[in-house]
């Protein structure tokens, strides 16, 4: 079902409407899920068309929380979260090759990825926000905030491996299910796969799982690199130069 087309705001400037309302004002064809409030819209970085997700707080001195998903994945997946986190202020974009970001025009590294972040919210007139990675995600966190370390209050990295050399790889026909895009576009598979990809709650079916397949996914979207883009990890001589208050969150309970 489309989601019914939010309003446009009021122009820059109105300090009532605060920075959230300021930043949704930069979008454009900007929609509402009326259930977490996540405003989702499009704005174009250089060359780079990007789709950017807002979720308006409630007034706080507390910085917004700043979400990289996991590879291949669109922002609907964040829905279940932001419902949950009642009255946090959060910002979340489709990584390019991923949901409805467009593909770049060639492979992309942490790095780079880092400092397109650093532009948006620059953009989108935030400064310090606290940051949340989620796998892969948890990787490009890691990377941001060591690379802007002045513009990151905290630090979370859920779902986050050890890397190569510390964690115990996955089972081959795991891994082949982890890689195949079918899991976002085909709802049948997912619910075949994610038992065995994600264990814990999803053996049991529940509706928020629908979030796991939208039709923002699409096969001509998923040019995420993985050679070079890095895998989600957390790198423990890395995390060494992260200044920023840490929480690693691991486990299916």
């Amino acid at each position: 079902m489309a989601l019914p087309k939010l309003p446009r705001p009021s122009p820059l400037g109105d300090s009532a409407q605060g920075p959230a309302m300021r930043a949704l004002s930069l979008l454009s064809d900007v929609q509402v899920d009326s259930a977490s409030g996540l405003r989702m819209g499009y704005l174009t970085l250089g060359t780079q068309l990007l789709r950017v997700g807002i979720r308006p707080g409630a007034a706080s001195s507390s910085p917004p929380l700043l979400i990289f998903n996991g590879i291949g994945a669109n922002m609907e997946l964040v829905i279940p979260l932001l419902s949950a986190l009642d009255g946090v202020e959060a910002i979340i974009f489709d990584v390019p090759g991923a949901g409805k970001s467009p593909p770049p025009k060639g492979p992309y590294r942490l790095f780079g990825m880092a400092r397109l972040t650093r532009k948006l919210l620059q953009h989108l007139g935030y400064d310090q926000v606290d940051v949340m990675g989620v796998s892969w995600g948890g990787g490009l966190a890691q990377q941001y905030a060591i690379q802007y370390p002045q513009r990151v209050r905290k630090l979370v990295l859920a779902a986050t491996s050890m890397g190569p050399v510390a964690m115990v790889p996955g089972h081959p026909r795991v891994l082949l299910k982890m890689i195949n895009p079918r899991r976002y576009t085909e709802p049948g598979y997912m619910r075949r796969v994610a038992p065995t990809l994600y264990g814990g709650g999803f053996a049991r079916p529940s509706p928020s799982h629908r979030h796991l397949c939208t039709p923002c996914a699409r096969w001509r979207c998923q040019r995420v690199s993985l050679p070079t883009t890095g895998h989600g990890r957390l790198d423990k001589p890395a995390m060494a130069m992260a200044r920023s208050p840490s929480c690693v969150d691991s486990g299916g309970k």
